[in-house]
């Protein structure tokens, strides 16, 4: 799978080969083997229970059973030890990838993360998973009934390709102080419902930071990182059913992985007002000379509007009216653009 990069090529997301461990009940039962051994040996490895690893090895129907995934090399190694010691031919390593965040939690909405088969599960990891999938490599061989190769009767070799990186327009500096930025606010004001916030290249709305809290740690994104979602999900276990902490916990795996700068809605109120004055300015219906009399309201339908100044702000420039943020010298703008 592909990488993903910040604008200055700092890694967001890449992946490392490692390794699944299989077991093969059918191969064991043929060429025989200590399954006491096996189980005691690949559970202390893999920290599995052995008895689970037994149940495994007396369902002959199966070819193969999968045992662990996505094991690194520092167990993989221990493992090969294991088997060459003890001559053990029924237990097989297949490669496979595993997702790496080096930055943990920075990003994590925007990123998102990939689910147990390596495919993006939200995020970027998910917009973007064609392009970063790469393409397992395989041989493809004729085999008779009983499984084994029919040399020089039909071979066929596909190689491995990997997935395209993909460079985003986030900057890890940025993103980082907007994070702390936010996590200072929420320590100032508690907000209710978490905070957004986004910073962009003004010259060509590139986003060079985005964020959202709660947040969570892409290499666990399962694990529920904010302390009150925690504390939330504490006092529901003890005081109700499995399937009701059950749902708890989808819900607040889903508050933390979802991107509000993106799915929640937001009323821009005064922020707007600068765009409706370039707006204007733009269009030629007010200049910098303009003036205008704000009363304290203006009518508008069957709607009396009014200014934070209930008396009114008077005469006003239009520099004064932004900095007043004046509601009737707006709508003025807003109606002279038509």
């Amino acid at each position: 799978r592909g990488s993903i990069y910040d604008r200055n090529m700092n890694v967001l997301a890449a992946s490392a080969g490692v390794e699944n461990v299989l077991l093969s009940p059918v191969e064991l039962k043929k060429n025989g083997g200590d399954l006491d051994l096996i189980a005691s040996g690949l559970g202390e490895i893999l920290d599995l229970d052995p008895q689970w690893i037994r149940q495994q090895a007396l369902d002959v129907g199966m070819y193969y059973k999968v045992l662990a995934k996505k094991q690194d090399s520092t167990v993989t190694s221990r493992l090969r030890s294991f088997l060459t010691e003890n001559n053990i031919t029924c237990v097989h390593l297949e490669p496979d990838s595993k997702r790496y965040y080096p930055n943990g939690t920075l990003a994590a909405q925007v990123i998102g993360f990939v689910n147990a088969d390596n495919d993006g599960a939200y995020g970027l990891e998910s917009y973007y998973n064609s392009a970063l999938t790469g393409t397992s490599g395989m041989t493809v061989t004729a085999k008779n009934a009983a499984g084994k190769t029919m040399l020089y009767d039909y071979e066929q070799y596909y190689d491995a390709e990997n997935g395209a990186n993909l460079v985003t327009t986030l900057d890890s500096t940025v993103q980082y102080y907007l994070e702390k930025g936010l996590e200072e606010m929420i320590a100032k004001f508690d907000p209710k419902n978490g905070t957004t916030g986004i910073v962009m290249d003004v010259r060509n709305g590139a986003v060079l930071g985005m964020a959202s809290s709660p947040d969570y740690d892409l290499n666990d994104p399962s694990a529920i990182q904010d302390s009150v979602l925690q504390s939330t999900l504490n006092k529901i276990k003890n005081t109700s059913t499995e399937e009701e902490y059950e749902a708890a916990l989808n819900a607040a795996q889903l508050k933390q992985w979802n991107n509000k700068t993106l799915n929640t809605t937001y009323e821009p109120g005064s922020t707007f007002k600068p765009i409706v004055v370039a707006a204007g300015l733009e269009e030629g219906t007010i200049t910098d000379n303009s003036t205008f009399v704000c009363t304290g309201k203006v009518h508008i339908g069957d709607w009396d509007i009014r200014c934070s100044a209930r008396s009114g702000h008077g005469t006003q420039t239009l520099r004064r009216a932004v900095m007043n943020s004046c509601n009737p010298a707006l709508i003025k703008i807003g109606q002279s653009l038509g």
